[in-house]
């Protein structure tokens, strides 16, 4: 006679080990449980909160910063909503975005980093622009980028992805290298990263492990060495550092 198979543990009995008892394993059958709930929250809270927005066609727009600025230019996008993070590559010649796929009735199905690419350098031209397509692994609906943030000089990308644990964190990693092949996490928990103009200096915020809450604690840190964090004792949600004057 087959052996009765075995009851799954409550929800309940999970939290308590995780919460009495630091257990990991336990913290990660929940988020198993729950990876399509949470993603959802996660989404909800990444989508635009301006005032006339339906969420429903979120594209990439462009505008050229003058005296007497225009309209701006919309690239539209059928498959995927354009998150609030942005990113221009150093050489003007790319833009790096977090985008998020949807079923028919709006529930996210896939998130990553998407480029879009150009000749012209900096173009405010939409039709300069190539359409915007998905660079990162986006084959697990629970895990991915959501942010990919070029050094200055275009050498490394601080890029905050969930792939090794259940919670984003900050790696390192090549330019070409959108799977992560080479890439390491740091071990610093992370929503989003900014660079200093030198590039040896990142700022991240630190909001809850998936990045659901509009805000969060800013730490500051060498990138040669990213466990020497520094709190910086006030939340925000788009960091960036002041341009640095040499005399």
């Amino acid at each position: 006679m087959p052996a009765p198979a075995p009851i799954p543990e409550t929800d309940f009995s999970l939290l308590r080990r995780f919460a009495e008892e630091g257990d990991e394993d336990a913290f990660s059958e929940i988020v198993h449980r729950y990876a399509g709930v949470v993603f959802s929250a996660c989404h909800r809270v990444l989508r635009d909160k301006s005032p006339k927005s339906d969420n429903k066609d979120q594209d990439l727009c462009l505008m050229q910063v003058t005296k007497n600025p225009q309209a701006p230019q919309c690239k539209s996008e059928p498959d995927f909503n354009v998150e609030k993070t942005v990113r221009w590559a150093p050489d003007g010649k790319s833009i790096f975005a977090l985008g998020v796929k949807s079923d028919a009735s709006g529930q996210p199905t896939a998130f990553g980093i998407v480029r879009w690419t150009s000749k012209k350098p900096f173009s405010a031209d939409i039709n300069d622009w190539s359409k915007g397509r998905f660079k990162s692994d986006i084959s697990n609906p629970a895990k991915g980028v959501i942010d990919w943030a070029p050094s200055p000089d275009g050498k490394t990308v601080a890029v905050v992805a969930n792939f090794d644990s259940d919670a984003f964190q900050l790696y390192f990693a090549k330019p070409k290298d959108f799977l992560l092949t080479d890439a390491k996490p740091q071990g610093v928990r992370a929503c989003k990263a900014a660079w200093r103009s030198d590039g040896q200096e990142i700022v991240v915020v630190q909001a809850d492990q998936f990045c659901a809450e509009p805000n969060g604690q800013l730490a500051r840190m060498p990138v040669k060495k990213p466990s020497a964090q520094q709190l910086l004792g006030f939340s925000g949600d788009n960091p960036a550092f002041q341009p640095l004057t040499l005399e």
